[in-house]
């Protein structure tokens, strides 16, 4: 697997929604979205190229829909991905990047 790193607000936010869904929910649910989750960003962190630009919001940055959230990354020059971000769909993403 490609390196890839998680700021500190993209842990939060997979923190957040795991406790959110596990409210909502349960915690196999909470545990079976974060592992969706995890898998896109994995999947990101080997092709980046799968995720599509989002220039519009941040120079380099890409983005690839998982269930009802988005993980915003950009490819960094050793070729590392960075999540900066994992924000619900329905989220302003211009306030929150």
């Amino acid at each position: 697997m490609s390196p890839y790193l998680l700021s500190p607000a993209a842990q939060l936010d997979l923190e957040q929604i795991w406790d959110c869904t596990c409210r909502r929910w349960d915690v196999d649910q909470a545990n079976g979205y974060l592992r969706e989750l995890q898998r896109a960003i994995e999947l990101v962190a080997v092709n980046p190229k799968i995720g599509q630009s989002c220039e519009e919001i941040r120079h380099c940055y890409r983005k690839l829909a998982a269930g009802s959230h988005i993980p915003y990354f950009r490819v960094m020059p050793e070729g590392v991905v960075d999540v900066v971000r994992v924000l619900h769909q329905r989220i302003d993403v211009d306030r929150r990047l």
